[in-house]
């Protein structure tokens, strides 16, 4: 194939417990809006899974229970996880900008700003969401 085909990979999920499928639709086109490009098709992907032994009912509540104790813990692990991810898009389009129009702006306001975003970077690197 020739350098005009891309491929991309995107992650597909259920919206609801027990839903049997989810419908992707496949479209052409070089444009932002989806509605401004052409549809080449749609599927559906669908998967069944059998148990084949599974847990025992006292492997469940021991799990569940686990869960319970550190479900505090797992809601600050992702609220950290979600900061990180937005302070890397943001700290990307900020360097980006600063970049792009360094000849437009004073040296000392880009001094000051990649100053800003080395010490954000720093405090990202820490585990405390704060």
């Amino acid at each position: 194939m020739g350098d005009e085909f891309q491929s991309f990979i995107r992650v597909f999920s259920t919206a609801a417990d027990n839903q049997t499928q989810v419908g992707v639709k496949v479209l052409q086109g070089e444009r932002e809006m989806r509605l401004t490009i052409s549809p080449l098709g749609s599927l559906s992907l669908w998967i069944t899974i059998k148990s084949s032994g599974g847990l025992s009912e006292d492997e469940i509540e021991k799990l569940a229970r686990e869960a319970e104790l550190h479900a505090q813990k797992d809601q600050e692990r992702k609220t950290l996880i979600d900061i990180r991810s937005t302070d890397d898009t943001t700290t990307y389009s900020i360097e980006k900008s600063v970049n792009e129009y360094r000849d437009k702006i004073p040296a000392e306001v880009a001094t000051e700003i990649e100053t800003a975003v080395s010490d954000l970077r720093k405090a990202m690197a820490g585990d405390n969401a704060d």
